[in-house]
């Protein structure tokens, strides 16, 4: 009799451990998986590493702007930032352009006029590392300025992707990809981006919303 007894309340008591699971597994939350290293949709794809040059310098811009990197360097460290790319600012040898707006400009197109190529300070950077390369500038009288040609033809640019992108005062893209494109016949040139250089400089904002639609156009 004790021993049906006691058969009777191991039987219970296994029910109920029974219910109690059942109960445990309807009403605990699922367990969160574990998590996976996705990568950001803003980083650079593994596959492709891009480096960003840019002509930038600091002075006075039109209508008496006044820039301490100059236009262009914005959106180059926009592009940096959204696809983690390294920065490469091209400076030219011996001090660089005046600050002055009209005596730089004079320069400038004294340059095109005697098709100069302005000596670049420091060294180029290594391109062996990279896949990609965006190329900026500000447009100075419908051109790139004369020491971009300097890189296009001091640099080893064959088999890579050229990116241009430029700041403009009305004048749009004036062509800067296709003169890129003439300058280096064994890259590849992809749609380029013009800013006019008021809204990088007054609303800097807005202008990284371009710079990101732009972006994913071409797949970044």
């Amino acid at each position: 009799m004790r021993w049906k007894k006691l058969a009777s309340l191991c039987t219970a008591a296994a029910v109920l451990l029974s219910l109690a699971a059942c109960a445990s597994r309807e009403t605990a939350p699922s367990p969160t998986p574990a998590a996976t290293l996705t990568p950001a949709p803003t980083a650079t794809p593994l596959s492709e590493r891009v480096l960003v040059v840019v002509f930038s310098p600091a002075g006075e811009e039109a209508e008496g702007a006044w820039s301490e990197t100059g236009s262009p360097a914005v959106l180059a460290g926009q592009i940096a930032a959204k696809l983690g790319a390294e920065v490469y600012e091209l400076r030219a040898a011996g001090g660089g352009y005046p600050a002055a707006w009209e005596e730089r400009t004079e320069i400038l197109l004294r340059e095109q006029e005697d098709k100069a190529r302005p000596a670049i300070g420091g060294t180029l950077p290594r391109l062996d590392d990279y896949d990609a390369v965006f190329i900026g500038a500000p447009v100075w009288n419908g051109d790139w300025p004369m020491i971009l040609y300097t890189f296009f033809e001091g640099a080893d640019l064959a088999g890579k992707k050229l990116v241009p992108f430029c700041t403009h005062e009305g004048e749009g893209m004036s062509e800067l990809d296709k003169k890129l494109a003439l300058a280096c016949p064994y890259s590849t040139v992809e749609k380029g981006l013009a800013i006019q250089g008021e809204i990088v400089r007054d609303d800097p904002d807005r202008a990284e919303r371009t710079v990101n639609r732009w972006l994913a156009g071409l797949g970044y």
